[in-house]
């Protein structure tokens, strides 16, 4: 429901959330840009960087970008909750006001 999400920024968050799969759901996980790129059917660096700097800004995930080209940039999804059922865990006031918000 959050409107500054394009299709664009869909597509990178489910490739990301695959390789979060993958890691089996690690804390941060490692990530090559020009794989996920492939996957989410981005073609221009720029507008990777956009889409993974936006979900950065808007908290959908934690993005620490590598300077380094054989060590891929790491990343930390958020948490991001989908029922009223009150889950176990750590309670972030954030996200229950950005739920509130879309709600």
């Amino acid at each position: 429901f959050d409107d500054r999400l394009n299709p664009t920024h869909i597509s990178l968050y489910m490739a990301l959330f695959q390789e979060w799969n993958s890691s089996r759901f690690a804390d941060e996980f490692f990530v090559n840009r020009r794989e996920l790129m492939r996957v989410a059917k981005i073609g221009s660096k720029s507008t990777y960087h956009r889409c993974v700097t936006d979900l950065d800004t808007w908290r959908y995930l934690c993005y620490f970008p590598s300077n380094n080209p054989y060590k891929g940039s790491k990343i930390k999804m958020s948490i991001i909750g989908t029922s009223d059922e009150s889950e176990t865990g750590q309670y972030n006031p954030r996200l229950e006001h950005l739920a509130e918000r879309y709600h």
